[in-house]
């Protein structure tokens, strides 16, 4: 409200001016002024005013007198709450039904009882805890809720490989596993794995893993295997020669050399290579029923035959490594016809030195450099380098793939180490494969608690001795 005020002004004798001044309609009954006078607050502005309520009232029609304001209208009569709203003057109040609890939030209700709703399944028994709860489940079932019915779990296959799975008449499930090509198992597993009506996994015939290598399938998984391995043959071919050997011990290496890739693709076929000459002068070989004993002077050579693959090494398969075997057996051959049609000779230093016979003086081998983080696999037709499958390392002193720690994982194939669990994680099982198998320590405890709860109240499951063992 403005006020008009009669002044003279000093500088203009005889003029009068005309003054507005600003009254505060607030000031009164103690600056609540017009508004109400309980729930009301006061707002002065130039030339006037309006009146507010505090919270919980609102203005009347009349715009200066307060009412209250029923927060429990909406949502059926529940406002805010969960259950149960109480209005108050200028405020409400949240309840729950009983059973229930207020939470901390002050408007919503937690089941007392979390086993009120019967979460778990297939006749689990439901314990209440505190905030939650834990079912023990009827033989054979499994998952937080009993779920899962026995042996319907969704294993997946072996990593780079494949499971061949079936029904059995009797309840339960059978499988076999096998690896895809250039893969192979870092231990030889089960014949096959059998599922129980109380879904305990069995073991079928023998394996040699020692503890199985995958926590989260009943078997191993495969791993690349890499075929750089090479048969060597060694031997020797006794000469009959009439001549100085000592002298010319260079020159006879030199044309053995020759005459050896005179046997043509029989012996070298592009793969085959002589190592290791060695000239043994007045020796005598170790001749087999099949050759000849040379009567008279001469020497010893001896040799070794190492086949080699021309494929780029990332290609070789068992098959082609095989076929190396064979290609030693060949070049053996064809030096024996050589000899027995007297075609096996060389003239050293003018004098001819005729093959006699010829050895092998160890049966022909396999050999296979590999490198950190592989298996050396030596068989009879072939060697290669298998990697360690993930969630597993081969450390400098085994020869074997060893699980990681429960402080580590390992998510590469062929690696000589582990990888360290970020602080303050653990991993829930040794062999961990991912980083995100590493858990809290605090939740690590509980899983294992419950992994420990589990065993006990399936213990009636057990097997009886000379029953299989159960391969959770």
């Amino acid at each position: 409200m403005y006020v008009i005020v009669k002044s003279n002004n000093n500088s203009a004798p005889g003029l009068l001016v005309l003054d507005s001044e600003n009254v505060n309609e607030c000031d009164t009954y103690g600056g609540q002024g017009p508004c109400d006078y309980h729930n009301g607050i006061c707002h002065n502005s130039p030339g006037s005013y309006g009146c507010q309520c505090k919270f919980g009232f609102e203005l009347k029609e009349d715009q200066h007198e307060c009412k209250d304001v029923d927060e429990c209208l909406d949502n059926s009569g529940t406002g805010p709450c969960d259950h149960i709203c109480i209005d108050m003057t200028g405020s409400y109040r949240c309840s729950c039904r009983d059973g229930y609890d207020l939470g901390a939030d002050g408007f919503s209700c937690a089941d007392a009882d979390n086993c009120r709703s019967n979460p778990c399944e297939n006749g689990g028994i439901c314990l209440d805890g505190s905030g939650n709860y834990t079912c023990q489940c009827q033989s054979g079932f499994k998952g937080d809720n009993c779920e899962v019915a026995p042996c319907s779990e969704d294993y997946g296959p072996p990593e780079h490989g494949s499971a061949t799975c079936a029904a059995v008449s009797t309840g339960g499930r059978f499988c076999t596993v096998a690896c895809t090509a250039q893969y192979d198992f870092a231990c030889e597993p089960a014949d096959g794995y059998t599922c129980d009506e109380e879904g305990q996994w069995h073991e079928v015939g023998r394996s040699s893993c020692p503890e199985r290598l995958s926590e989260d399938a009943p078997w191993p998984d495969c791993s690349r295997a890499y075929f750089f391995g090479f048969p060597r043959m060694k031997s020797e071919v006794d000469f009959y020669y009439d001549g100085d050997c000592q002298s010319n011990v260079a020159a006879i290496q030199q044309m053995f050399e020759s005459l050896f890739n005179t046997l043509g693709e029989a012996a070298t076929s592009g793969s085959g290579n002589i190592e290791n000459i060695n000239v043994d002068c007045g020796g005598s070989s170790k001749t087999s029923k099949n050759t000849k004993t040379r009567s008279g002077p001469g020497f010893v050579v001896q040799f070794d035959v190492v086949a080699v693959s021309t494929l780029p090494p990332d290609q070789i398969t068992q098959a082609d490594q095989a076929n190396l075997m064979y290609l030693l057996s060949d070049t053996a051959h064809a030096i024996v016809n050589k000899i027995s049609s007297g075609e096996f000779s060389m003239t050293i230093d003018g004098k001819l030195a005729t093959g006699t016979s010829f050895a092998m003086t160890a049966p022909p081998a396999f050999e296979v450099d590999c490198q950190d983080g592989q298996m050396t696999v030596i068989e009879n037709f072939s060697a290669y380098c298998l990697a360690c499958p993930r969630g597993t390392h081969k450390p400098a002193d085994s020869t074997s793939c060893v699980k990681c720690n429960y402080q580590e994982y390992q998510d590469e194939e062929g690696q000589s180490t582990c990888k360290s669990c970020p602080a303050g994680t653990n991993a829930v099982f040794r062999g961990a494969k991912d980083i995100t198998d590493c858990t809290n320590v605090l939740e690590v405890k509980r899983l294992v608690q419950t992994a420990f709860w589990l065993v006990e109240v399936s213990a009636a499951s057990v097997p009886l001795a000379g029953q299989a063992p159960v391969m959770a």
